[in-house]
This record gives C-alpha cells, structure tokens and sequence, in this order.
C-alpha cells in the first residue's frame, strides 16, 4: 500500500515539476521576445537631413553632418562650415541599413561597459527633417582572426539591450570633423593630361604633351620620369586642414602649376609659402587649404625641370 501511494506521489511530483518547467521556459520566451529586437534601424534613406556624431574622436563633441541644399557639410569647432562629399554621407547610411541584429549580448545596465555602449561608445542620430528615426550607441567589435570577420556591438539609446551585429562600425562612426572632409586637391586621370605649366617665382616651364613623347620647349623627356610624376599627380589628397590661413598670405601664390586636361579642363594648384609656412590649394577644392609640409605635399608637386631630364 505505501509503495502504491508511493508511486503516485512520485508521479504527481515528477508532472507538478514538469508543469512548472513548461511554465518557466514559456515565461522565459516570451521575455526573450519581447527583449530581442529583430530591427533595428529603420530610415529613409531619401529623407535623411542631419546626422549627428558624438564620437570618442573628439571626446564626444557633437559632430554635425547636415544637409543643405544638395550638398553636405559639417560644421567645424570654429563655427564654419565645410563641404562633405556625398558619397561620405551615402557610406554611413549604408552602414547603418546593414545593421541586423545576429543575436542578444547583454540586457542590463551594469554590462554596457563590457560592449563599450555607455557613454565610452559612439552615439549616432539619424535626423529627417524635424523627426530623429535613429538613436544607437556603437560600441566596441570583435575582430575574427580566422573567419576573417568583426562583430560589432550596440544598443539603441533607450534600450538598455546590446546586440550582436556584422561589421567594424566603429572605425566609420568614431571620427572626427576633418575626416569627414574633401581632402582631394587634384583627381583626374594620367591619360587624359595634355600639359603641366610650372610657374615659380624665378622661373617657369611646361612640359608638354606631342603624341606618345613629352617634351620642355624642343627637348625630349624621359617617358618614365614623366609617367611616374603624372601617375602620382593625378590622385592627390591633403591631409591636414589649415583653416586659420591668413587671407593676407594666401592672396599671391609663391608657386602654381596649370594641369592642362582633356576631360576636366584647366586645373589649378597654387602653394603659399614662407620661411616657416606652405599652404596649398586647388581649383577643384577651391575653398579647402592643406598643410603643404606633411608628407612633403610641395615637395612632391613642385618639383624642377631636371626630374624630367634624360640621365646623361
């Protein structure tokens, strides 16, 4: 009799905690349903009209991409404004549409600072017109030596959950004012140059452009001396901004060169210089000055008609 009572105990005991299994995993799921977000971000792209950084770049200083008119720019510490390329701003659009969620990585406070999406983490507002669509905090990623892949975390800011998403989206979103800039001072294609006017203050010479052969006044050239320094001319960007140029000092160019092209016309590119300053410019980015001492920019672009010399 006590084994028979016995037994069905047990067996009331063995469902009662079974029920209560089912009860808690049921539980659980619908936590974890109502925790994981399967979207993110969701914007239109078409209607994005500012983008504000707080990146670790600049110790969270907000960075203010805006649109206005067709053009893109960003405001700079000094209150100016500067132009954006397009396809910059298209770029981080595009980062943030892949954002899919792969999987949970954290759902309370007390690990953000694990994922770096605290306050230590880059945040990110998508604004479109009046209506900010998008408020993300991009932390920290994980880079998978073998897959060769990065893991990247973040968190809607009011969202105490971190997720698990594809990419390196720190090294897009954690810049700074410049980086965000037109740093081209010539871009065009070797090919298509006809003539390269040198102008110093001293002196001044072309090399030009007769068929398959390069000449100074009636003196062949040498074709690979030429061909390296066109290769070279022909993509140049700056690399530090000089926004503080007195007008006084850039009102006369010390050098210019006149890259004659058949596709882009008449390029212009004038350096600045003194005993302790060389600022260059260009008429393709006519309103952006570069520091012409790093990387030896005036070095490389001003050079003396014996470059081009045949070796005797």
């Amino acid at each position: 009799m006590f084994k028979k009572i016995s037994n069905k105990t047990l067996l009331i005991v063995i469902s009662v905690l079974a029920a209560i299994v089912l009860i808690v995993n049921y539980i659980d799921s619908r936590k974890s349903n109502r925790t994981f977000r399967e979207v993110l971000v969701q914007i239109d792209s078409t209607s994005v009209t500012q983008i504000l950084l707080y990146p670790k770049a600049t110790d969270h200083e907000e960075v203010k991409l805006e649109k206005i008119g067709d053009l893109w720019q960003v405001t700079l510490p000094n209150g100016k404004k500067a132009v954006v390329p397009v396809d910059r701003i298209q770029g981080l659009i595009v980062e943030l549409e892949r954002i899919k969620p792969m999987r949970l990585a954290a759902t309370k406070p007390s690990r953000w600072s694990d994922f770096q999406t605290d306050t230590s983490g880059t945040r990110v507002k998508v604004i479109e017109g009046e209506t900010t669509t998008l408020d993300i905090i991009i932390g920290r990623f994980d880079f998978d030596q073998q897959a060769r892949s990065a893991t990247s975390f973040v968190r809607l800011y009011d969202d105490s959950s971190v997720y698990a998403v594809n990419g390196f989206l720190e090294l897009s979103f954690n810049q700074g004012y410049d980086n965000f800039r037109d740093k081209v001072i010539i871009q065009t294609t070797a090919a298509t140059i006809l003539q390269v006017n040198f102008v110093y203050p001293d002196s001044s010479f072309a090399i030009v452009k007769n068929n398959d052969t390069w000449l100074i006044d009636d003196l062949e050239l040498d074709s690979t001396q030429v061909a390296s320094y066109l290769n070279a001319l022909s993509n140049i960007n700056g690399n530090q901004f000089v926004d503080d140029a007195d007008q006084a000092f850039i009102s006369n160019a010390t050098y210019s060169l006149r890259v004659e092209t058949m596709d882009a016309g008449t390029i212009t590119i004038d350096a600045y210089i003194d005993s302790t300053r060389s600022i260059v410019n260009s008429s393709q980015n006519p309103d952006s000055y570069f520091n012409g001492h790093i990387n030896n920019l005036t070095k490389a672009l001003f050079v003396g008609s014996s470059k081009f010399l045949p070796v005797q």
